[in-house]
């Protein structure tokens, strides 16, 4: 039975996790969410665009899982907000982890991570909650 998902984005990156969403995981991705002022058009891939004010209101907590897709340049600050946002609005989180990439046993990993195919996370990493790094020993 498939997870429903909403993305928190509407850029490349956005588009890219709703590919590996799509492809990779049993997440069915119903639609995305973004600021009203970055909405460019009503949908992005055939599926709805609606503001992130009104995310609830269209993606229920308690029927979906979200993952946030904005890129890292200049908007680790917007991502961690919405991030926490979304954390307190009772909302879980989608990992995407490429059942091409190689993840060590070892490894820790949080929630709204995103490993790509051929990516290596090795022994004694931590991916902590929305894509934070931090080495698991000193």
């Amino acid at each position: 039975m498939s997870k429903h998902l909403v993305i928190v984005g509407n850029g490349q990156m956005a588009e890219a996790y709703c590919s590996q969403f799509t492809h990779t995981t049993d997440y069915r991705v119903a639609g995305f969410a973004v600021d009203q002022a970055f909405i460019k058009a009503d949908h992005l891939l055939g599926l709805p665009v609606v503001p992130f004010d009104e995310v609830e209101s269209h993606f229920a907590p308690e029927s979906f899982h979200a993952v946030i897709a904005i890129g890292p340049v200049k908007n680790n600050s917007i991502r961690a907000a919405r991030f926490l946002e979304l954390r307190r609005k009772g909302y879980r989180f989608a990992n995407c982890i490429s059942p091409h990439a190689v993840v060590s046993p070892d490894a820790s990993i949080g929630e709204n991570v995103l490993v790509g195919p051929l990516s290596a996370v090795q022994p004694w990493v931590r991916i902590g909650d929305n894509g934070t790094y931090k080495p698991l020993k000193d």
